[in-house]
């Protein structure tokens, strides 16, 4: 069996380190969040790339290339990965999709979820500053969902919060085969196959 580190986007990146990523055998990226400058926390290279179109961030030309990425996946709403989630009636995050799609290929016996903070309402949103977003995904700011300063969740996620806790506790009771690191600022109860980092 294989490990897979799935890199999100929330501020519990900022407690991660490189050497953690990379000593999995495969990266997962999520909306090809910014890695330059945070070399030292998630590396410089990913595996696989999950992301929707408005969440792309534009990287310079050859980064890709150099990342080594050799799987990408649509996780937009019409996307099959999407389509074929059911869970409560849930819109899952780009992360979520990620982490099931994961469990879908059967390879993983160990996987690793960085910055994934379920969008909180009151709390940092991602591990990166406001000019880091990508533009398209400004009309959440404009709509009154982050504060353009601390990047702070004002109004509920459309991804839900307490749908998208329960989705994961869910998985961690279901997986019992599986080993859980988990970077996050929700409180997830420890368990013989869940460590909290």
């Amino acid at each position: 069996m294989r490990s897979i580190a799935i890199v999100g986007k929330g501020p519990s990146v900022l407690r991660c380190t490189r050497e953690f990523v990379e000593s999995h055998d495969d990266i997962a990226i999520c909306n090809f969040q910014p890695m330059i400058g945070f070399e030292h926390l998630i590396g410089d290279r990913a595996d696989i790339e999950y992301s929707n179109d408005t969440a792309r961030l534009d990287h310079p030309p050859g980064e890709v290339a150099a990342m080594g990425i050799r799987e990408r996946y649509s996780t937009d709403s019409s996307s099959e990965l999407v389509r074929s989630f059911d869970f409560r009636g849930l819109d899952p995050s780009t992360g979520i999709v990620a982490l099931s799609h994961s469990l879908d290929k059967g390879l993983y016996d160990s996987i690793s979820l960085i910055g994934f903070d379920m969008c909180v309402t009151g709390q940092r949103a991602y591990y990166f500053d406001f000019d880091r977003v990508p533009e398209a995904c400004h009309y959440l700011y404009e709509q009154g969902v982050y504060d353009r300063d601390m990047m702070v969740f004002n109004a509920v996620s459309g991804h839900n919060t307490g749908l998208s806790i329960a989705y994961l506790e869910h998985v961690f009771q279901s997986n019992p085969q599986v080993k859980f690191v988990v970077y996050t600022t929700h409180p997830f109860r420890e368990s013989s196959n869940v460590k909290l980092a």
